[in-house]
């Protein structure tokens, strides 16, 4: 059948041989659902595919969690082994933990007894070293076997932890840690442990050891875990702040924070560490008359510290428009504001309380 394409603007204006409202089925209705079918069906798709490639499992950092003594020969025997194991898998965290048994003498045990044997009890680990623990699993496997954590790479979670720290005041430091959620999951109940390590300490221990790695220094939350509540929905984050107080005793430069999420059986279901961020020491606090406010530093790149006489103050954040970034209400007379999501710019800490309102600039790096 052959047809004749002409275009009909008015209605009945087409004669009936021409296809016009008379006349019968239209040749071109067909097609036309046809084609529009397959639009909705290849836009659908792409949704589909688009949230498919948003929800996506991330790479299981392998956790190594060693527990030992300096005064414990057999200590001394086995964890050369395992540091040339760990040696050849630079991804592993591991977290070396000092416990008072066999051996309370121990110096790095003194140093923070009840946080290193609660870590140990946290394992049911305590009377016996060394002990390995790799991602929440008792190894007992010589430490040797390369297995060990080559068996653990390659696996995948659907929660993302980033640990960052920041130079605070004069002498503390302010951890960050991030659990987003990255593909769907029914983990609900978890667990987060968190803590400061100096990467290397030198000394020759009461059983012949040189050098001591990564050895835990302070836990974040006291001597148990937080209990946290993952986020429900694939993209969240929860975000968790502790300001550590430094130590005279470490090197700076050797510090970093680790954060560990564990479900309630002890599994790891990701963990992290910072980078070392303290090499460049700490900023200079600012010195503020008592009627004033301070805030440092300028420019500034995650968080922006005032200090003054501000107690009961109320601080906005406006940007270069004078737009409302946030408004917090000052409850000790050091706080911090978390400023990472601002874009690079200039803008406005409105202080606002009985004295007046003082406006301050500051440039966000």
């Amino acid at each position: 059948m052959n047809y004749t394409y002409n275009c009909c603007y008015k209605k009945n204006a087409c004669p009936t041989e021409l296809g016009g409202h008379n006349a019968g089925p239209n040749p071109f209705s067909l097609p036309i659902r046809i084609f529009t079918i397959m639009r909705v069906f290849f836009i659908t798709c792409l949704l589909i595919l688009s949230n498919v490639a948003s929800a996506q499992q991330v790479p299981k950092t392998v956790l190594a969690e060693h527990f030992t003594n300096t005064y414990c020969s057999v200590c001394a025997s086995r964890n050369p082994g395992l540091l040339s194991n760990l040696a050849n898998y630079p991804q592993v965290l591991h977290v070396s933990y000092h416990p008072s048994a066999p051996y309370a003498a121990c110096p790095l045990n003194v140093y923070n007894k009840p946080e290193n044997d609660a870590r140990t009890n946290y394992y049911s680990a305590y009377g016996g070293t060394p002990v390995l623990f790799v991602n929440g699993t008792w190894i007992t496997s010589v430490y040797t076997d390369a297995s060990i954590f080559s068996s653990q790479l390659g696996k995948t979670t659907s929660f993302d932890v980033k640990v960052s720290m920041l130079p605070y005041g004069a002498d503390s430091a302010i951890v960050k840690v991030v659990v987003k959620k990255v593909d769907t999951s029914s983990l609900s109940a978890l667990q987060l442990y968190g803590g400061i390590a100096e990467d290397t300490l030198f000394f020759t221990a009461n059983n012949g050891e040189p050098i001591h790695t990564d050895v835990f220094r302070r836990s974040l939350w006291g001597t148990t875990s937080l209990a946290v509540t993952a986020p429900v929905a694939v993209g969240d984050s929860s975000v968790y702040i502790k300001v550590v107080a430094g130590d005279p005793v470490w090197v700076k430069s050797r510090i970093y924070a680790f954060a560990i999420l564990q479900q309630g059986n002890k599994e790891v279901v990701q963990s992290a560490r910072s980078a070392k961020a303290l090499t460049a020491g700490f900023p200079t606090v600012a010195i503020c008359p008592a009627a004033d406010v301070c805030i440092y530093p300028n420019p500034a790149l995650q968080m922006l510290f005032m200090s003054g006489d501000v107690v009961g103050s109320t601080v906005s954040i406006l940007d270069g428009t004078g737009r409302l970034y946030r408004s917090v209400t000052i409850t000790k007379n050091e706080q911090f504001i978390d400023i990472s999501s601002l874009r690079t710019g200039l803008y406005y800490f409105v202080l606002n309380n009985s004295r007046g309102v003082t406006y301050k600039k500051f440039i966000k790096q």
